[in-house]
C-alpha cells in the first residue's frame, strides 16, 4: 500500500512539472510590450494642476485615452492636495471612502 502510494504521489508530481514545462513552451505567450513613444516631460508643479475627472465621465475615459490611429495610451497620475471623504449611505450601512488610495475609512 506505502508503495503504491509514493508512486502515485511521484507520478503525479512529475505530471504537475511536465505539464508547466509544456505549457511554457507551447502555451500562448504573452504580447511583447511596446515601446513608449517619447511623451514630454511634465515639471510636478504641472502634474499636481491637472483636473481631478469628473463623477459622469465614463470608466472608459477614465482609463485610457484614444489618439489618433486608434491606439489607447495610459492617462498622466493625479494627486489631489487633500484628504476628502465620500460617504454612501442607505437605510443598511454607510461607508465613508477617502480619496487616498480609495480605502475604506468606516464601516457601520
Amino acid at each position: 500500500m506505502d508503495r503504491r502510494l509514493l508512486l502515485v504521489l511521484a507520478l503525479t508530481f512529475l505530471a504537475v512539472m511536465l505539464s508547466q514545462t509544456l505549457l511554457k513552451k507551447y502555451g500562448p505567450q504573452p504580447p511583447a510590450p511596446k515601446p513608449e513613444a517619447s511623451q514630454p516631460q511634465n515639471s510636478p508643479a504641472t502634474q499636481n494642476q491637472a483636473p481631478a475627472p469628473s463623477a459622469s465621465a465614463t470608466p472608459n475615459t477614465l482609463s485610457s485615452t484614444s489618439t489618433k490611429n486608434g491606439s489607447t495610451t495610459a492617462p498622466a497620475k493625479t494627486q489631489a492636495s487633500s484628504e476628502s471623504e465620500t460617504i454612501i449611505e442607505n437605510d443598511l450601512y454607510r461607508i465613508v471612502f477617502t480619496n487616498r488610495g480609495g480605502q475604506v475609512k468606516s464601516w457601520y
